[in-house]
This record gives structure tokens, C-alpha cells and sequence, in this order.
């Protein structure tokens, strides 16, 4: 038999996707805050998870070198990193 839900612990889909959106920008700007990332670099892995959640593969040999060199740039900056 099926457990009974508490309403006041049920949340609408809309609920649910709004926290997600809420949690999801404020961790975007505190990254970018401290320099950890960059809008660009934000915008740039929301495009690789999007195309690898699509099933489509990028080209590894075009994005990682340029990724992989900003990596090494924050790293340097930032002296907890390590």
C-alpha cells in the first residue's frame, strides 16, 4: 500500500524548479565573485552539458587546450586551490 504524503511537505514541480534556479545562480555568483570563474566560462560548460545531455560529443581537440589553460590561470591566482 502506498505511503501517505504530508501536504506540507509537497512541493509543485514550479516550487521545486524555482529553488533549483535560485540555489543554481546564487553558487554562479559567488564563483564569480571570488574569481573562480568567469560568466564566459560559466556560459561555455552550460553548452558542453548541454550538447553532452543531447548525446552530441564535442571536439576535444578544439576546447581543451583553451580550457585547460584557464584552469592553470586559476589555479595560479587563487592560493587555496592547490
Amino acid at each position: 500500500m502506498a505511503e501517505k504524503l504530508d501536504p506540507r511537505q509537497v512541493v509543485t514541480f514550479e516550487e521545486l524548479l524555482r529553488a533549483m534556479m535560485l540555489e543554481t545562480e546564487a553558487t554562479r555568483r559567488v564563483l564569480v565573485r571570488k574569481g573562480l570563474v568567469t560568466n564566459e566560462e560559466v556560459l561555455e560548460e552550460i553548452k558542453v552539458v548541454r550538447r553532452e545531455m543531447e548525446g552530441t560529443r564535442r571536439n576535444p581537440a578544439k576546447e581543451t587546450p583553451l580550457r585547460e589553460a584557464d584552469r592553470r590561470q586559476r589555479r595560479s591566482r587563487h592560493p587555496l586551490r592547490d
